[in-house]
This record gives C-alpha cells, structure tokens and sequence, in this order.
C-alpha cells in the first residue's frame, strides 16, 4: 500500500500505533486541518486510543491538538488502564486456581502480550480473557470456573456443537473468559487448518503473567496464532496488526522455524497475508526467502491487494465483504483442501438448505438442485465487476 495514497487522518493513526515512532512525522501531520472526530472513532475501532493519547501528549505542539480530543482520549487511556487491572486481577484469581487443580495452562493474545511485549498496562487494551488448557483437562477447568462465579454461555457457544466443530467455551462474570482447548475451530476453511496442540504445548515458553508463573506460546507460535486470529475477523482491527509488529520486533523470531510450522499446520497463506499486510501498514523486517516461500500465486494476492487501506476506512464494500467465501477457499493451502470446501460449500448438508431457505418436504430437493446456480449468479456478477478493476 502506498501511504501517499492516504489521507492526513489515516497517515496519523498509523504512525501514532507501535511504540517505535517517528515524532517528526507526527508533527509534520498535526500541522494540516484534520478532521479529529474521524481520528478518535478510528482509533478506538482499531482499539489504539492508548497509543494515540501517548504519542499526542508527547508532541510539544500541543496547541495543534483540540484540547477536547486530548481529553477525550485520556479519558479513554485511564478507561484501558482500569479494564486491564481489573482483568488482571480476575485473571489472577482462576490461574491461582487451576495451579491448585494441576491445570496446565497457556495465556493468549492480548493477556499474554500486555505484560510480556508491552510491558505496559495502559497500552494494549483486551476486553476478554483467553486461556489455553489441554482436552484432557478441560472439564475439570469448567467445574472450576463454575465454582469461580462464571456462567457459561449456552446460547452463543453451545457446548455440544463447540466441543466439536469449535476451539473455546465463553464464560461470563464481571469479564469475559474463553475457555481454549485448540486454536483453530473444525469448520468452514479453518477445517484444513491442521495444528499440532501437542507441539504448541512443546514449544510453549515461561512468562509471568498475573503474578502467577504460567505458560504463553512460542514467538513464533503466536505469529501463527494471530494470523489465523486476523482472518477470521476479516483483517478489521490495527491493534492486531500492531501485535504483529511488536512480537516481531521484541522476540528474536525463528524464521525458518516458523516457516516449517506453517507448512506442516497448512496455515502459509494465513501467515503470508499477516505478515504482507503488517509489513504495508508499519514496515517490518521479514526474510525475503520467508515471504516467497509463503506468498501464493499473483491473481490471489491481486484480490487481496486492497485490504490495509480497507481496514483503515472499515470499508465495508471491500474484497472481504464482497467475496468471503472466495477469501476463505483462498487462505486455504492444499488444492485438494480447496476442492473439497467447495464441493462442501455448493453442496451443503439438506438440513442448511432448508434452513437457509425456510422450505420442507419435497421442494428441499428443489431448491437443493438449485442452490449451486443461485450462489454462481451472485458471486460471478460480483466477480465480473471486480476483476474488470484490475
């Protein structure tokens, strides 16, 4: 993506993210007409008001900065600050927990970056708790959440149809705790996904977090873990991408570890894109043999192309709305993992058939026949309009 592409607004979140900043670029923007309503919604879309409010405070331009936004955004600021203590403490109260019970486990994402990577507890904002324990564990782990206070939700996450097809359990107290046993679910393009859990736990390291000595995932296992994590909320948020960045720029990164790791788990084309777009968006150092081994064929990341700008303006008209599943068949290694998602996707189960179009008896079959045609209809119109873009 070409910044100059940008507007003063965009340029300014982006430089504002990861804590390696360039202030002289910064005041080079303040000193535009910027539209800062549009500024602070964006930015606490992308979850980046702390970072946004840090870097702005610095500036010794100040009086290029409306006074309201400044308050605005350290309001927000002591808001993360109070969320993530609060977090913390409960965090600290069920690992304390599952110490006592001999539950292994594994903290992830934001929980595991703000005290290891961060080093900061008013930066990286999580509004849930994610933990890892193993399948053997995992009803013993639900008995003792239970007796914590939480309650499990039964609606969103069904515990039969997760237990099966999915990879966490959401519990609700004053937070939001997901319970992870895999991290990857058993459905639609994540199916050919194939993570080794048991190596994930081999390779995991030590970390303190919550004043309690457990265990986060390997460097290179979380760039792994939050590429699949980024696909599958449609690259939408920076604060993700700002994850990437950091873990690449704190931990010394086994590139060709990491490489092999994405080749065996059939997840390349989800680390290609994390990393491509991180790299378009802030500027990261990745081996130029780490990226051509990963980078799929040229009609796939042309469709691609448009996604960092996208996430910035949360255009909800881009490739990732427009074409999901086509996204999904293409994040998707192994041709023969593609034809059988197809195949899955024009010929789903009669039950989905009925469902999706409210029909019983003889016209399921009808409509069954028909559906492949009327999902063809539909994406090649959209496909026609989209190529003839390029």
């Amino acid at each position: 993506m070409k910044l100059s592409s940008l507007s003063n607004e965009d340029l300014l979140l982006l430089v504002c993210g990861p804590t390696d900043t360039d202030n002289d670029k910064i005041k080079e923007i303040l000193h535009n007409d910027l539209n800062w309503e549009y500024i602070t919604k964006c930015a606490q879309r992308h979850g980046i008001s702390s970072f946004l409010y840090l870097h702005l405070r610095a500036i010794e331009e100040g009086n290029l900065i409306p006074h309201t936004v400044m308050k605005n955004l350290r309001v927000q600021y002591y808001e993360t600050l109070a969320r993530n203590m609060r977090h913390f403490d409960e965090l600290s109260r069920v690992l304390h927990s599952f110490k006592k019970a001999r539950i292994d486990v594994i903290v992830l994402k934001g929980a595991a970056l703000v005290e290891t990577v961060y080093k900061d507890f008013s930066l990286r904002g999580f509004k849930d708790i994610d933990i890892l324990v193993r399948k053997n564990d995992l009803n013993k782990a639900k008995k003792i959440l239970v007796t914590e206070g939480y309650v499990s939700d039964t609606i969103g996450s069904p515990e039969a149809y997760s237990e099966k097809f999915g990879y966490n359990l959401h519990y609700f107290k004053e937070i939001v705790l997901e319970l992870h046993w895999a991290i990857s679910r058993k459905i639609v393009n994540e199916r050919y996904i194939l993570i080794e859990i048991d190596e994930l736990w081999k390779n995991a390291i030590p970390a303190r977090i919550a004043n309690e000595d457990i265990m986060i995932l390997s460097p290179e296992d979380m760039l792994l873990h939050l590429s699949i994590h980024l696909a599958g909320h449609r690259y939408d948020r920076l604060i993700w991408f700002y994850d990437i960045f950091e873990i690449i720029g704190y931990y010394d990164i086994k590139w060709d570890k990491l490489l092999e790791n994405a080749k065996i788990y059939r997840a390349k084309t989800y680390l290609y894109y994390a990393l491509s777009f991180t790299n378009d968006l802030f500027g990261i150092y990745v081996p130029l043999k780490i990226l051509k081994e990963l980078k799929p064929n040229n009609l796939e990341t042309k469709l691609f192309r448009s996604v960092p700008e996208d996430i910035l303006h949360n255009n909800t008209r881009n490739i990732l709305h427009q074409f999901n599943i086509l996204i999904k068949l293409f994040l998707i290694s192994r041709s023969v993992d593609r034809l059988r998602f197809l195949l899955k996707y024009f010929f789903p189960p009669v039950e989905f058939v009925a469902r999706r179009y409210s029909v019983a008896g003889k016209a399921i079959f009808l409509y069954y026949i028909a559906h492949p045609f009327f999902l063809l209809f539909k994406g090649g119109k959209r496909a026609i309009i989209r190529i003839s873009n390029f």
